[in-house]
């Protein structure tokens, strides 16, 4: 059932804010806002389409994106913003302006958006407020639609949050040892087999290999800390990591095989060094060694250059670093 939106208008600050809670972790509400797989879910009035063409979330990144009418009435709205603060899974500050269809900017259509994501009783209250430098153009907005234009989108994030979670009473949570909260879907039936993402994935990218499996297993499909439902707690180390898995085998009976892809499979192996004979046995797919001279090696400063990358709130740099220096992807088909 949808929640109410609460919507104030303030003359005298020029701002309008739109307010509503929902049934979901702060960390899902940002990055259904922060993602483009997924803000063009949901972005925009009911019967409207999203094309997201840029989104680099960090102070001084740009997001350009377009809203079309799906009965194609009305001409196609082209927008530019520009992030000015960005503080994971907390808060987001932008300056949004209209654009034409060359991304020349629109004179005197800058709007200050702040967004806000309070946790509070068992969910997320997001707050949308937006200043506009002058009461003409707010009385303009609201003229336009603006308040049903977010009404809309809200509903339309709600419906679309809760299809990916499928209904809050399917994830089932574990506590790791530094107090993180993990968050885990269980499926099947059988020896118990827990599933460790790549380091880019969330559980819902291994949703299918789950359902596939637990016809043997009993599968645990978790996300990694900082991911999808998880929480997080800085810094972050890879032990940390293994102690998740540890409390998921706990959850488990206490003995459990583990599926590890990627950067998982790494924790996997580093899981059944350190645990014992708690982990029964392993899979690994595509564990990201270099074991030969098949392939040029990655710089020698390749793990500082990242860091420096991510510690400086670059994520996109780094995404883009970590693909083309680890994985060896042509620069033509890094999408910057």
């Amino acid at each position: 059932m949808k929640r109410k939106t609460t919507i104030r208008k303030n003359s005298e600050r020029r701002e309008l804010t739109v307010e509503r809670s929902f049934a979901m972790p702060a960390q899902l509400a940002w990055e259904g806002w922060t993602e483009p797989k997924h803000i063009t879910k949901w972005w925009g009035p009911k019967g409207w389409t999203t094309t997201v063409y840029e989104m680099d979330v960090r102070s001084g990144g740009v997001w350009r994106y377009s809203l079309k009418a799906d009965d194609n009435s009305g001409a196609v709205a082209y927008c530019r913003a520009i992030y000015e603060t960005v503080e994971a899974p907390s808060k987001l500050v932008y300056i949004d302006t209209f654009a034409d269809n060359e991304w020349n900017l629109v004179p005197d259509s800058e709007m200050h958006t702040t967004v806000l994501f309070e946790e509070k009783n068992a969910g997320t209250r997001i707050r949308i407020v937006t200043r506009f430098a002058t009461n003409e153009q707010l009385d303009n907005a609201e003229a336009m639609g603006m308040i049903e234009g977010f009404t809309d989108a809200y509903d339309r994030l709600e419906e679309y949050l809760e299809t990916l979670i499928g209904g809050n009473d399917t994830m089932e949570t574990v506590i790791s040892k530094d107090g993180t909260q993990i968050a885990y879907t269980k499926q099947g039936t059988g020896p118990a087999l827990i599933l460790v993402s790549s380091a880019a994935a969330d559980q819902q990218d291994a949703s299918s290999i789950a359902e596939h499996l637990s016809t043997n297993f009993t599968v645990y499909n978790y996300d990694r800390r900082g991911r999808g439902r998880s929480t997080d707690t800085a810094p972050y180390e890879p032990a940390r990591e293994v102690e998740d898995i540890e409390a998921l085998i706990a959850a488990a009976g206490g003995q459990a095989l583990l599926f590890g892809s990627s950067s998982g499979a790494v924790l996997a192996l580093e899981a059944a060094n350190l645990l014992g004979d708690s982990v029964a046995k392993l899979y690994l797919y595509e564990p990201p060694f270099i074991i030969n001279d098949s392939r040029k090696p990655v710089p020698g400063d390749y793990v500082e250059h990242l860091n420096a990358l991510i510690e400086a709130g670059k994520r996109s740099e780094a995404v883009e670093y970590f693909a083309s220096e680890a994985l060896g992807i042509p620069e033509e088909y890094i999408a910057t």
